[in-house]
């Protein structure tokens, strides 16, 4: 059955990459590959989209695909980008970059996202990689944490197995360590896994923490459920999750990261060289908090607005799938 599929997924994928390089004859085109549906991708995409109408002043097609969740089906849209020879190819997230530059040498790649280095990228050949990062040291986000809640120190962080996300996850136990923090951490494999590993957190646990970890991310409504239910708070590390019900992130607007994208395609398109253009970096961080009333009272009653002035961050009220209000620059 499993080589049946396989095989299903190459000639669904040859057929797709025949209609695609059909269609990419009539101009320019750009294909984005999403590793899996959650807000935070869609944020980047329009940031990506907004900033290309703006910049590129000839036809283009911008094809985004969404693998959901599954590396074969990621495989088979880099796939399909390649045989169709689209122009530029633009994976969000670590594992989709690695995946990409693994598959690609000949099309210039725009990574959004990622922690692909500029050392890493230059060791290529040919070097064919323009880079958006979006990471934040994790303690910071420790730190954060630390002084917008001083009395939690029981926090639970939840992780997936991936090779980026486990060396975050050692670092954030350090971090947890100096600021006085028990931190327990629970590593799932799969999405499934997550309801279980929820379930078994201890009773006493004061708050829940990821990390920007796409499995875990894709199924933040599960960590939702439960904070609600235990009466706890979910920190996450982006702005995705906290549109999606988390109480409130430390991390940086994901349109920024698309728009960021978006002027370097710009620039490759002008003829500049991917592998030369500086990575894009994010120096400002950015609070994001939900803007559901009961937890605006609980972390205003913390000294919110007061502990961002005087870490230099922005502060963003987010609504469900909706940023509502910036109040400080």
């Amino acid at each position: 059955m499993k080589k049946f599929f396989l095989a299903a997924v190459i000639l669904l994928t040859l057929l797709a990459a025949y209609m695609l390089s059909r269609e990419k004859q009539q101009g320019l085109m750009i294909g984005v590959v999403v590793p899996v549906q959650h807000q935070a991708m869609e944020e980047i995409v329009k940031g990506l989209s907004d900033t290309l109408n703006k910049e590129i002043k000839k036809p283009f097609t911008l094809r985004v695909e969404n693998a959901q969740n599954d590396s074969i089906f990621l495989r088979a849209i880099i796939q399909k980008y390649k045989d169709a020879k689209v122009d530029i190819v633009v994976p969000i997230g670590t594992a989709a970059t690695e995946m990409t530059l693994g598959m690609i040498h000949d099309q210039q790649i725009v990574s959004l996202a990622s922690t692909l280095t500029d050392e890493q990228r230059k060791k290529r050949s040919p070097c064919n990689a323009a880079v958006v990062h979006d990471e934040i040291p994790v303690n910071k986000s420790l730190e954060f944490i630390h002084k917008l809640y001083p009395n939690l120190n029981k926090l639970v962080l939840i992780h997936s197995s991936s090779e980026k996300v486990l060396p975050e996850v050692k670092l954030a136990m350090e971090a947890a360590k100096q600021q006085g923090i028990v931190m327990k951490s629970y590593m799932i494999n799969s999405l499934p896994e997550l309801y279980s590993v929820s379930r078994a957190i201890p009773s006493d646990t004061q708050g829940i923490f990821i990390l920007k970890d796409i499995l875990v991310v894709s199924g933040v409504s599960t960590l939702v459920n439960l904070a609600k239910e235990k009466n706890i708070a979910l920190i996450a590390s982006d702005q995705g999750s906290v549109e999606e019900g988390a109480h409130v992130a430390l991390g940086v607007q994901e349109t920024q990261i698309g728009i960021e994208g978006g002027l370097l395609i710009a620039n490759i398109l002008k003829g500049a060289k991917a592998c030369n253009l500086p990575i894009g970096e994010f120096k400002k961080l950015n609070v994001f908090v939900n803007n559901d009333v009961a937890i605006m009272q609980d972390i205003k009653a913390n000294g919110l607005e007061k502990l961002v002035h005087e870490l230099d961050y922005s502060l963003t009220l987010v609504s469900k799938k909706q940023i509502t209000k910036d109040m400080h620059e």
